[in-house]
C-alpha cells in the first residue's frame, strides 16, 4: 500500500498524465495525426513539479501537501483533469492520517441472510419481547 507523500503522489501524476495523453491521442488520432510532442512537454512539466518540491519526498505533513498542489497549479492549468483529479485525491486525504493495515476501516460482511434467517430473527425478538 502507498503511503500519501509527496513522491508517491508524483507517481500518480505521472501515470495520470500518461492516460491523458493516450486518450487525446486516440482522439485526435480519429481526426487526423495526434500531437507527438504532448507527452515530453507533460513530463516536462512534471518534472518541474517534482523540482519545485526538492528534499520533500517522504513529506506527509499538510504543508508538504499544499506546496504540492501550489506547484501543480503553477506548472499545469488548474482545469487540466489529471491535476484536477490528483488535487482532489490529495484533499480527500484525512490530515495527519497514514493510511496503513491499522488506519483502514473494517471490510463490511458480504454474507446475505436468507428470508427463513431473518424470519427467525424477527421471531425471536418478538418471543423476547413478548
Amino acid at each position: 500500500m502507498l503511503t500519501p507523500n509527496v513522491d508517491n503522489y508524483l507517481l500518480i501524476l505521472g501515470s495520470k498524465l500518461i492516460d491523458q495523453d493516450r486518450k487525446d491521442s486516440a482522439r485526435e488520432a480519429k481526426r487526423g495525426s495526434p500531437n507527438i510532442y504532448r507527452m515530453g512537454l507533460l513530463l516536462e512539466a512534471a518534472g518541474r513539479v517534482k523540482d519545485d518540491l526538492a528534499g520533500l519526498g517522504e513529506e506527509t505533513s499538510a504543508d508538504a501537501m499544499a506546496k504540492l498542489k501550489q506547484s501543480l497549479t503553477r506548472r499545469f492549468e488548474s482545469n487540466f483533469p489529471p491535476v484536477k483529479a490528483l488535487i482532489k485525491l490529495i484533499d480527500s486525504r484525512p490530515s495527519g492520517l497514514k493510511y496503513g493495515p491499522s488506519t483502514r476501516p473494517a471490510a463490511r460482511s458480504t454474507t446475505k441472510k436468507t428470508n427463513a434467517e431473518i424470519e427467525r430473527e424477527i421471531l425471536d425478538s418478538l418471543e423476547t419481547d413478548g
